[in-house]
């Protein structure tokens, strides 16, 4: 029996081609860089829009305002029995987004550069970014979109939504295509729906059509049961006072430590919960008990009635090195490790680790010791899994900084027995990239 590919990213892609289908288009609407969009039947949506130029055989569209935006729409009215084609041929320019940069998915808010496609029932997209693609919401490609022009083509079958480029299929989309429409109007549109985010693409071609269905849509391969929502107690003293952590960062923002004549922040309930299943009926919940800011302080609770109630606990609570991650290893019992981190020297950092008892009611902490590249800064943060090779081997992924504006992950590996009481060691595997990629393991691994 063959063994299934573990694959460990953000999301799934699949890649192929596009199968060729003997059902014709029949295009409802098309625009395309020999005139203006309004002079073929568009609309200007947004005030930008009616700056945009024609130069070089296509239409330069730019968002250059924090505050306003442009694009343009077209109607088209729906038939049973088809699906959808839309094609665009497009070059990004640029995208200025969270901190200047290009990162802004998921994109709620609309993007500086995509393209929206609305059956009047389900509403999703296309977005554009100078190294990648990507739906408005769940599923992202590395591409270059920037470098020249490509021929994006999405197929939309009820709830499914493909995104091909240049004929090489970069998203399966299984399900993509859900997201509730804005109202009842069908349409397709391009350009910047982002008023707070800017961006520049050219735009050679736009057009949407509708064939005879070439199959049945995807049967849903995974299903989501929803029960009744779970109340996570505050603990005990949530309501006090205490620092902030926009102080903490005015203060030092090379560090992140809170200092004694620190302004105090208001009170907040417990937010940012982290489920972790450790088995034996046992569930640990680490959950953020102050600002969303380095060094805030986590607190740990478990359940043992699956979920029904929670119990803090005891002596973890309102602490800045609370474990995040949780795992239970092969000898029974569960291991804890501490979300933030300091820097002790170039190079090496000291976090705490907590070894938990089978039913996690009481625990051990004990320091680890983290090496990391000389030029990592002054923070390593462990990401929200942690796995238990079963040799003694413990594997977890620390993401740093590296410079302003750069960051990095490595994928580590533990060289002391998890039951070993002295400090543990976490050695980079080799595993370090600034991008974000796939990384597959088989199962042995």
């Amino acid at each position: 029996m063959k063994h299934p590919i573990l694959i460990i990213s953000s999301l799934l892609v699949a890649f192929g081609q596009v199968k060729a289908t003997e059902e014709p288009i029949t295009w409802l609407v098309h625009y395309d860089a020999k005139s203006l969009p309004q002079e073929q039947g568009w609309l200007a949506v947004g005030e930008l829009a009616a700056k945009a130029t024609l130069a070089n055989g296509a239409l330069h569209l730019v968002d250059d305002s924090a505050t306003a935006d442009g694009a343009f729409r077209a109607a088209w009215k729906p038939q049973p029995g088809t699906e959808i084609v839309v094609e665009a041929t497009v070059r990004v320019e640029s995208v200025a987004a969270r901190k200047g940069r290009s990162a802004m998915w998921p994109a709620q808010q609309g993007v500086p550069v995509g393209l929206i496609v609305s059956d009047g029932v389900h509403q999703e997209g296309l977005l554009l970014v100078p190294e990648k693609i990507a739906t408005f919401h769940d599923r992202v490609a590395l591409f270059d979109a920037k470098t020249q022009f490509h021929t994006y083509q999405l197929v939309i079958r009820d709830r499914d939504m493909s995104i091909a480029a240049d004929g090489k299929v970069m998203i399966r989309g299984e399900g993509a295509f859900w997201k509730k429409a804005e109202n009842a109007e069908a349409f397709v549109q391009f350009g910047s729906t982002s008023p707070g985010w800017m961006g520049a693409a050219h735009w050679q071609s736009v057009r949407l059509g509708l064939r005879k269905r070439a199959g049945e849509p995807t049967k849903p391969q995974l299903q989501i049961t929803v029960g009744e929502p779970w109340e996570i107690p505050p603990t005990p003293g949530w309501d006090q006072p205490r620092h902030g952590g926009h102080e903490v960062r005015e203060y030092d923002p090379g560090t992140g430590i809170a200092v004694p004549d620190a302004k105090q922040g208001k009170p907040l309930p417990p937010t940012r919960p982290y489920l972790y299943d450790v088995g034996k009926g046992v569930l640990m919940l680490s959950v953020g008990q102050g600002p969303d800011a380095a060094f805030e302080p986590y607190g740990v609770l478990r359940s043992t009635d699956a979920g029904k109630t929670w119990q803090p606990v005891k002596d973890l609570q309102f602490k800045t090195f609370a474990p995040q991650p949780h795992v239970r290893l092969a000898d029974g019992h569960i291991l804890g490790v501490s979300r933030w981190n300091v820097k002790y020297e170039a190079g090496t950092y000291i976090g705490m680790s907590y070894r938990f008892d089978s039913q996690a009611e009481t625990f051990t902490p004990f320091e680890n010791l983290i090496h990391l590249p000389v030029e990592t800064g002054q923070t390593a943060v462990f990401d929200r899994d942690i796995f238990d090779n079963g040799n003694h081997e413990v594997m977890a992924v620390v993401y740093a900084t590296i410079k302003k504006g750069v960051g990095a992950c490595y994928l580590m590996k533990s060289t002391a027995p998890p039951q070993s009481q002295s400090d543990r060691r976490l050695e980079p595997t080799g595993f370090n990239n600034q991008f974000p990629i796939n990384y597959q393991l088989s199962i042995t691994q």
